[in-house]
């Protein structure tokens, strides 16, 4: 079962290389270093970070051109996102808890893709984010390089402290755009550092009416999430090893209806390659075992049955290897929490002799686990509103024993109806 697993594991990364070369054409602009602006399609690819270079083509049976920062001012993906060419001052300094210590105020001049989050009359706001944080820019009117709205984090005698310089800057732009507006100062004074308060400060700034059409990165992430029900038969097993007298005679594996609910994340919903999954399954397992003993003088009968009702929740990594609107083939790999309960556990003894006796054990086993972690993989096409997939759980043992126990396994076929989507 373990070299099962492990070329389950291979296969699932051989598919996610294979699957990230698959092109993924969207309609977009580019606009060279000469002001030329031509028009063709990007291959959008996932990304957690700002590009350095793009592929594009005026031709979708053409293999794409590859563009880098010294060949490009500005692209556009069409309907979903924006950058232009800066050469921008970038902090150095880290945000993170574990590695923040005194006041760190490096920094370095980079020609970078900003990307554009929204853009008004006033101010333009941009984002940039590296392998070591994200950092928000603004460009005001006028202005010709975009400046960091920085948040510097540092430690102060044993204390963290924010400095949110941030504030101190739209508050300036506020008192230009805005004077006298005492609303506008307490929204920049109680901002946090993130899109979402800092766009709408900025909205603001550039007095956005509801006749005006303002592209937001919001509007993006409103289709990221999407939920799912559906049900299924479990083909599980619990198997008895070790030196118990049912190791491997016992009943296995036996079948039972599934049902379970959960709701998918994509963290690009242009793309929808890479998603983020998490359900939750209810399903049964059971298993017996019968062992005779013939002592000459008397003869020993023993039967076993257990019986396991299991509810799980599992966090998975799901990847699009073939991955077209109607269409798509997935790969996925995770883990299970399962919380089990176990309303049969019963081993019955008959002893025949001249004096025949019978003794009923309700709680044969005695340390059988009511919550365990086992592995999930899974395969499955998702087609329109509907998904069939198949979804395997590698061995794990579910009794605290030493030297014998039971393993719970199984192998499900799922069938799942998408709500949102």
């Amino acid at each position: 079962m373990t070299s099962r697993l492990c070329l389950l594991t291979l296969a699932f990364f051989c598919f996610f290389f294979t699957g990230y070369a698959q092109k993924n054409l969207k309609e977009a602009i580019i606009v060279s270093n000469q002001s030329d602006t031509i028009k063709g399609f990007i291959d959008y690819k996932e990304r957690y970070k700002n590009p350095t270079a793009i592929s594009f083509t005026t031709d979708k049976n053409a293999a794409p051109t590859r563009y880098t920062l010294n060949d490009l001012n500005y692209f556009y993906v069409s309907g979903l996102e924006e950058y232009k060419r800066y050469m921008v001052d970038v902090s150095l300094d880290k945000e993170a808890l574990s590695t923040i210590s005194e006041k760190d105020t490096s920094h370095e001049s980079r020609i970078v893709f900003l990307k554009i989050l929204h853009s008004g009359r006033n101010v333009v706001l941009f984002s940039y984010r590296d392998d070591l944080k994200r950092r928000l820019y603004i460009l005001e009117s006028g202005d010709s390089i975009p400046a960091e709205l920085r948040n510097s984090i540092y430690m102060v005698n044993g204390q963290v402290k924010e400095e949110k310089q941030y504030r101190y800057m739209l508050t300036g732009i506020a008192s230009k755009y805005l004077p006298g507006d005492v609303n506008i100062i307490s929204q920049i004074n109680n901002a946090g550092y993130n899109v979402s308060d800092i766009e709408d400060i900025c909205l603001k700034l550039n007095v956005v009416t509801k006749k005006e059409t303002v592209k937001s990165a919001r509007e993006v992430n409103q289709s990221a999430v999407r939920f799912f029900i559906g049900g299924g038969v479990n083909k599980g097993s619990l198997e008895m090893n070790g030196t118990n007298m049912y190791s491997g005679i016992n009943s296995h594996p036996f079948y039972y209806p599934v049902g379970f609910a959960g709701a998918d994340y994509a963290f690009n919903p242009a793309t929808g390659k890479l998603i983020l999954r998490g359900q939750i399954h209810v399903t049964g397992y059971k298993t017996d075992a019968y062992v005779f003993k013939d002592f000459d003088q008397y003869t020993e009968e023993y039967f076993f049955k257990l019986e396991q009702v299991n509810i799980a929740f599992e966090p998975q990594l799901l990847y699009n290897i073939y991955n077209q609107k109607n269409l798509k083939w997935f790969v996925s790999a995770g883990v299970g929490l399962n919380f089990s309960s176990y309303p049969l556990n019963e081993q019955k003894a008959y002893r025949k002799s001249s004096t025949n006796t019978e003794v009923i054990d309700e709680n044969y086993l005695k340390t059988l686990k009511g919550f365990w972690m086992n592995g999930c993989l899974s395969s499955g096409v998702d087609f329109k509103r509907t998904e069939l997939s198949l979804v395997y759980f590698p061995k794990a043992s579910i009794t605290s024993t030493a030297g014998w126990g039971i393993d719970n396994s199984s192998l499900q076929l799922r069938l799942s109806i998408y709500l949102k989507k």
